[in-house]
């Protein structure tokens, strides 16, 4: 049974022609496509393997297509086509049960810029993206996401379940998450626009934004600011050196910097606050309690402003 499902959809999904060669602004381009291919309903998780800068994008309608634009700087068409090369392999499309496995491997010389855009059916369970090298984006998947690259950006928005993220090198631009957030970058900044459930993100070097979390929130950076303009329950939060900067926390509030002012304002829970070399800036909301918080400056100010009636 998947043998056979497997071939139809191979047919399905052959390449279609005009793989021609055209100019592009400063390069020359090839750019191929899949026919629409409807999957079974069957199928619940889609890992998709690549390498180039690839874009997936969920859909309404069921249905799986493929797109390469692969780009490259020449002198004319002739050699455009010599640097190019075949197009490649565009599957084996394998399906095995409820989980269905895409290989994409244009062929790309050193001077190929390859970029993807994949449309798969939004209500996937799961969505796997494992990128060799370059840049991932995903939008609009109704499961959970988990997009990994060995160096490249990572943009991930629209998602009504959990989302993982890796990026060996690249900054990190999550949107709206529904569910709980995992990410790690081992050199970038990361943004967060809104999670519903846990953040848990660290980067190896760059800053940190969050803008909502509903959940436990853990942040770490190895050089880079922290800003967290609101959060749903407790923070933690790191840095080897930078300012730490949490606007509201409906939990308490853990503060460590090498290096940099904290400043921690709105918070309604107890407060662990520590630097090596800045200020510290603390509002508490009425309740919170000063005699479970602990504000520890090595070489700096203590400033602790009260927001309402609060316990001493």
């Amino acid at each position: 049974q998947t043998q056979t499902w497997w071939i139809a959809l191979v047919a399905a999904c052959a390449v279609t022609q005009g793989q021609s060669v055209v100019r592009d602004g400063q390069y020359w381009a090839r750019t191929s496509h899949t026919e629409p291919a409807r999957l079974s309903a069957q199928v619940k998780r889609l890992e998709l393997f690549t390498r180039g800068n690839v874009v997936v994008k969920g859909s309404d309608d069921g249905t799986l297509q493929v797109q390469v634009k692969q780009r490259v700087r020449a002198n004319s068409a002739e050699e455009a086509s010599r640097y190019l090369g075949p197009m490649g392999r565009m599957g084996p499309f394998v399906a095995m049960g409820n989980v269905m496995r895409l290989e994409l491997n244009p062929v790309a010389g050193g001077r190929v810029l390859t970029d993807l855009e994949v449309t798969v059916p939004r209500q996937l369970g799961l969505l796997w993206v494992n990128n060799l090298a370059g840049g991932v984006e995903v939008y609009d998947i109704d499961g959970n996401v988990q997009a990994d690259t060995g160096g490249g950006p990572v943009a991930v928005d629209r998602i009504r379940g959990s989302v993982y993220s890796h990026t060996g090198l690249g900054e990190l631009k999550l949107g709206t998450i529904g569910g709980s957030l995992q990410c790690s970058s081992g050199g970038g900044s990361i943004t967060i626009e809104s999670a519903q459930g846990e953040v848990n993100c660290v980067t190896g070097g760059g800053d940190v934004s969050v803008k909502y979390a509903g959940g436990a929130t853990v942040l770490s950076t190895e050089g880079g600011n922290i800003h967290v303009e609101r959060a749903g329950a407790t923070v933690r939060a790191r840095s080897a050196a930078g300012v730490i900067d949490v606007a509201q926390s409906r939990g308490a509030v853990f503060a460590d910097t090498r290096g940099g002012s904290v400043r921690v304002k709105g918070g309604s829970g107890p407060m662990s606050v520590s630097t090596m070399m800045g200020n510290i800036l603390a509002e508490l909301m009425s309740g919170g309690r000063l005699t479970d918080s602990t504000l520890q400056a090595e070489s700096g100010d203590i400033t602790v402003m009260k927001i309402g009636r609060a316990h001493v």
